[in-house]
């Protein structure tokens, strides 16, 4: 996936369709699409959105704010699990928009493979954590782990509030269906065979998977435009469990090793202290 931010809007007597795709951050452009939608129903489309910051969550939740008050009922789809942990930490991340389906993230320890399974919101909740549905890797065809806590990130199922409901996945499958780009291509017959990170991918389907590395790990921005994210294993390691939160985070990796150095000398001072006193209380008992 890309980091560069890119947007596509499609428009429909019923409704719009947003495409966006790469890093919301703070070379984001979703302050020029305001303008340019329509107040109608409005299908956001994130399964190209790969990594977002603190500067894209603020002008995420700005944006969504000014669409909301066109006035429109925003639907997201297609939601990654970067912008699947936005939704459960910030509050105010989905204003009053609702979510239809979502990507459960699945690990394979036998051939250190990823997969995400695309799932509605109304087929999930939160009690069902514990009952996932099962996902089998392509290469060993051996059930896969879900690879994140299930009660957190199934959280945001609590408040139904966020899950979309029946006319909403009606109505996007009315547009999807007689909707066609400049080709004469309907979105229905694109969506089938794109990938998860082309328009549309996955969102007529309540389970459909997608098969492939999914890179929850950004140990660092690419230097060139065409250089690629390198895949990495999701066997936690000390230093994968710190780049997992390069996706809640706008530091850079460089702020991050700062960081984690800090905090190594911090304790090595606390230690350094604590063995000094405790050896001048020693030498204090000796002497009495």
């Amino acid at each position: 996936m890309s980091y560069k931010f890119e947007s596509s809007i499609y428009n429909h007597d019923e409704g719009t369709i947003i495409r966006l795709s790469g890093a919301i951050d703070e070379d984001n452009d979703l302050v020029e699409l305001i303008d340019v939608i329509p107040a109608k129903p409005c299908f956001v489309h994130l399964g190209g959105v790969d990594r977002i910051n603190s500067c894209g969550v603020r002008d995420w939740v700005n944006w969504l704010h000014a669409i909301e008050a066109k006035p429109c009922r925003v639907v997201l789809i297609g939601c990654l699990p970067p912008i699947v942990a936005q939704i459960n930490v910030v509050s105010n991340f989905t204003g009053t928009s609702v979510v239809k389906n979502f990507y459960l993230p699945y690990f394979c320890e036998n051939c250190d493979t990823e997969k995400l399974l695309l799932v509605d919101t109304k087929t999930l909740s939160i009690e069902s954590s514990s009952d996932l549905p099962s996902c089998r890797c392509d290469e060993c065809d051996t059930l896969m782990e879900f690879d994140e806590i299930p009660d957190v990130y199934l959280s945001f199922l609590n408040d139904k509030n966020k899950i979309a409901t029946d006319q909403d996945s009606t109505l996007l499958d009315l547009i999807s269906k007689t909707m066609t780009i400049s080709d004469g291509t309907s979105l229905s017959a694109l969506a089938a065979s794109s990938p998860v990170n082309e328009f549309v991918s996955g969102v007529l389907s309540s389970s459909r998977e997608y098969h492939g590395k999914f890179n929850k790990s950004i140990t660092a921005l690419p230097d060139e435009d065409d250089a690629e994210i390198s895949e990495q294993s999701s066997m936690y390691s000390v230093d994968e469990l710190m780049n997992d939160f390069q996706h809640f985070s706008d530091e850079t990796p460089a702020d991050e090793m700062r960081k984690y150095y800090y905090y190594v000398a911090i304790s090595v001072v606390s230690l350094v202290i604590s063995v000094v006193s405790l050896s001048l209380l020693i030498m204090s008992f000796l002497s009495d």
